[in-house]
């Protein structure tokens, strides 16, 4: 019965957005726009990797097996660090003692060897063009990483932000209009809460399917068949993620909501529960190129949507550690509910003052005892 009672809500909550011209019309503006950056984005990223290098006037440190030729202009790009072996080469390269190596082989070929590139100026510090070779070749890009993680990052937060926020202000509506009077005596509260929290989730789900979509169409239009293979599926953990992620943070937005009955006060009350998803999105996009960090973000649930996606994406993390990063969301998330639905329970149909968090929680609990 509170299933089929919990469906009635969720397609009101739909039905009320879909009525609105202005949030079908946005929306789909929003796709558009997501389908154009991804072909605008594909079109730069070689430009900004080149405007990116490394400057003329920077010396790359190197390790040097052999012996440059008069002439080579390797004094003035490298900083050559004398290395007995191409294996002690190699491995001054992965100890990070530098950042690339020039090998020279008997017939006096050079081999340029990197981690996960190699400089410019170290292909350029031999007369002869050198064979590059890849310690750690990366999946993807640097650029085409940073750019997933912004993209991802500002999707969850955008997404997260828009719907929660308007799950919020229609329990404070509801509260003013004395509307959730009636509701409530039809449906108990916490249905009507699980109510309000699955037709939004599944509006948010839309969103982000759609936008996935149109990425994904982006990358096809402009012929980037390869990381159009690597991109399917984290995006579908990403989905999975976002899934969970949107529960969390909506469910304690609505119910710390409730605590409140001016729309005035909303902002006040969530603003907490904003930087929850503010903080890890400004960390994960400015620190996506650090590994360590981005490794650590996808265990913390209210950043793992949008940091571990990026890291299966670039073949970072094995699956189990993607499985336990759900699953400490998925704890994490099921806490969330039972928390904004006991706020949501315990002040929905209180009036006047802001409701104490405690009061709110003491109200629930004497109504289940």
């Amino acid at each position: 019965m509170s299933g089929s009672l919990t469906m009635l809500v969720a397609r009101r909550e739909v039905r009320e957005r879909l009525s609105s011209k202005a949030f079908v019309i946005s929306n789909l503006a929003l796709v558009l726009v997501v389908f154009v950056a991804i072909l605008v984005a594909n079109w730069a990223s070689g430009k900004v990797a080149d405007d990116a290098a490394q400057g003329p006037d920077e010396k790359v440190k190197v390790a040097l097996v052999g012996t440059l030729a008069p002439g080579a202009p390797g004094d003035a790009l490298i900083d050559p660090v004398a290395a007995a072996s191409a294996d002690e080469a190699v491995q001054m390269v992965r100890d990070g003692t530098v950042e690339a190596a020039l090998v020279q082989a008997a017939d006096g070929t050079w081999t340029a060897i990197g981690l996960t590139a190699v400089p410019d100026d170290v292909t350029q510090a031999a007369t002869v063009t050198p064979t590059e070779m890849l310690l750690e070749p990366p999946r993807v890009s640097f650029w085409v990483q940073y750019g997933a993680t912004y993209a991802s990052g500002i999707l969850f937060f955008m997404v997260v932000m828009m719907f929660g926020q308007m799950a919020a202000q229609t329990t404070v509506v509801e509260k003013q209009t004395r509307v959730v009077e009636i509701l409530l005596a039809a449906v108990p509260a916490k249905v009507l809460l699980a109510g309000k929290l699955l037709g939004n989730a599944l509006l948010a789900l839309a969103e982000i399917v759609a936008m996935a979509v149109a990425m994904l169409a982006g990358l096809a239009v402009a012929g980037n068949l390869s990381l159009l293979k690597l991109a399917t599926w984290p995006m579908l953990w990403f989905l999975v993620f976002f899934v969970l992620g949107f529960v969390l943070f909506s469910s304690l937005m609505a119910g710390t909501a409730a605590t409140v009955s001016r729309m005035e006060d909303v902002s006040a009350v969530m603003t907490p529960v904003m930087m929850l998803c503010m903080i890890p999105y400004i960390i994960v996009v400015s620190m996506s190129w650090n590994d360590t960090v981005m490794r650590v973000m996808a265990w913390i649930p209210f950043s793992s949507p949008m940091s571990m996606p990026i890291m299966l994406l670039g073949g970072k993390v094995a699956w189990w550690e993607a499985v336990g990063s759900l699953a400490l969301l998925a704890v994490t998330t099921w806490v969330a509910v039972v928390i904004g639905g006991r706020l949501y329970e315990g002040s929905v149909l209180r009036t006047g003052a802001r409701v104490k968090y405690i009061d709110a929680l003491r109200a629930s609990a004497r109504r289940e005892g």
